[in-house]
């Protein structure tokens, strides 16, 4: 009777175990389920990636659909408080400053989303041809990204603002020019610590080309840095649109953006201060936004807080 009770015992342990592990395998998941897991664990990260959203939206979306277009002037309603028909006030010449708002959302988030990306492909790529080529390809290239870090970014945004005239195109391009050098240099590091894995010599003992190796190995596994990096890339482009906005670098009337709004409002701060604190407000939320779900994105991607 006791070795019986044993017997039985020790198969439904066994049964046990089995399920259990049925149960680890049902729910086994890949390396980016894994991420978004740990980011939308945290709060502070996705409450930032929700309030983002909404702003990208809401600037996207209320241009269309405002009764005051963003361009129309009204003299005999110039510089109106904050009211019912005018929810931000107006400004000097009567331009409803709510519209306005969301047109320079519209104009900053495009100047940073498209800079940060085309920057941080062309920093990807140099980085890689760097780092896998090495030798005097890679000093070649570090060379030239030296040279231009020594160099203080505004002087090369201003000429290239003068040869080829401020505007959105001119700003996209003079903030992809010096917005590359991070990312190259980031994505070199990570790439001259892989190229020597057995799976990438064995790819070139193949035959595999080079830039197919750097396409299909390589890059993949530098995701997590240029992820993170791309994501604080992000805010400091649109902080270096309002900047260069803010001091007169940016693009022509009767174009917005929020740092010319910032900048339009500091001239009549004493007077009229909500022309300076609405577009500075919404400046200051999507940078901090931005910055949130950076760190989020960080944490979640660092393998060595992985369980």
């Amino acid at each position: 009777m006791t070795n019986k009770l044993s017997e039985d015992k020790l198969f439904s342990h066994i049964g046990a175990n089995q399920k259990d592990a049925e149960q680890i395998e049902s729910v086994s998941i890949t390396y980016f389920q894994d991420v978004r897991r740990r980011f939308l664990k945290n709060k502070v990260a996705t409450v930032s990636l929700i309030i983002l959203i909404i702003l990208i939206c809401l600037s996207v979306i209320l241009p269309f659909i405002i009764d005051h277009k963003y361009t129309t002037t009204n003299l005999l309603a110039s510089n109106k408080s904050p009211n019912n028909e005018f929810w931000f006030g107006t400004d000097s010449l009567g331009r409803d400053l709510f519209a306005r708002i969301w047109q320079g959302g519209r104009v900053s988030f495009a100047v940073g989303f498209t800079a940060a990306f085309t920057s941080g492909i062309l920093g990807v790529l140099m980085g890689s041809i760097a780092g896998f080529f090495g030798g005097k390809v890679d000093m070649l290239i570090m060379r030239i990204i030296d040279v231009m870090i020594s160099i203080p970014y505004l002087i090369i945004v201003m000429l290239i603002m003068v040869v080829l005239n401020s505007g959105l195109t001119s700003i996209i391009i003079a903030l992809t020019i010096t917005g590359w050098l991070n990312m190259a240099r980031l994505v070199r590091g990570q790439i001259l610590t892989l190229k020597n894995e057995d799976y990438v010599l064995v790819a070139e003992s193949l035959g595999v080309k080079p830039f197919r190796i750097m396409l299909r190995h390589l890059i993949p596994n530098t995701m997590g840095v240029i992820i993170v990096t791309l994501t604080m890339a992000i805010p400091r482009a649109i902080f270096s649109e309002a900047f260069l906005a803010f001091i007169g670098l940016g693009i022509a009337p009767p174009q917005t953006s929020w740092g010319q709004l910032a900048n339009s409002g500091v001239k009549v701060m004493r007077l009229f201060p909500y022309q300076m604190w609405i577009p500075s407000i919404f400046i200051s939320l999507t940078m901090l936004c931005l910055q949130l779900v950076g760190d989020g994105l960080r944490d979640a991607l660092d393998p060595k807080l992985r369980q």
